[in-house]
């Protein structure tokens, strides 16, 4: 498995700055049971080192990019690490972490890697992951339409009404770049048509 070179870096690093430049549209992260506590868990985290955005939401991003790059059906999975082994000056607890993978080339996609920079090295347990996703296949629960899969959960739906307002324009040229995602937009779509 190849953690993204700077082949595809700026490509990227759009996203990264945007996850970045709009941490005010993350709900707070909540407890998966893991066999701990999670509000232990970070708290024994903040007496040994500054926990700040991407930890706790590395679902969202990585949820986001599945969309964005084509979702079901296009070369790319959702993938979750379950039970990752933590050890921190003796106190001991399993986290899990979301990434997104290309089935083709087997080239790792995840933003939030450094959430686990001072922790543990997250490149040796990718090869533990499995193909994944959390929710549910409908978007509202009194009636609506289903579908076969998961559905972008609400908060990758409110991200992506953000990202999609960016304007990117080529240096050479000033030519505008068109960053919609066309699945994500069949999902605004089918979201706000329910409303």
């Amino acid at each position: 498995m190849e953690y993204i070179k700077n082949k595809n870096n700026m490509k990227y690093d759009l996203f990264s700055s945007f996850f970045y430049d709009n941490q005010h549209l993350f709900k707070k992260h909540k407890n998966v049971k893991t066999g701990t506590a999670h509000a232990d868990n970070i708290a024994k985290l903040k007496e040994f080192y500054d926990i700040r955005f991407p930890y706790g939401h590395c679902f969202p991003i990585s949820q986001f990019m599945f969309y964005y790059l084509g979702g079901y059906g296009s070369d790319y999975e959702l993938r979750c690490i379950h039970k990752i082994p933590i050890n921190i000056k003796g106190f001991k607890f399993f986290t899990s972490h979301w990434f997104v993978q290309n089935k083709l080339t087997s080239e790792i996609i995840d933003l939030s890697k450094e959430q686990f920079d001072k922790v543990i090295n997250i490149d040796n347990y990718y090869k533990f992951s499995r193909k994944a996703n959390f929710g549910f296949p409908y978007f509202f629960r009194n009636g609506g339409k289903r579908y076969k899969n998961t559905v972008p959960s609400k908060q990758v739906i409110n991200l992506y009404k953000e990202f999609r307002e960016i304007n990117i324009y080529l240096l050479k040229d000033n030519s505008k770049i068109d960053i919609k995602s066309e699945t994500l937009e069949f999902y605004l779509k089918e979201y706000e048509n329910g409303i």
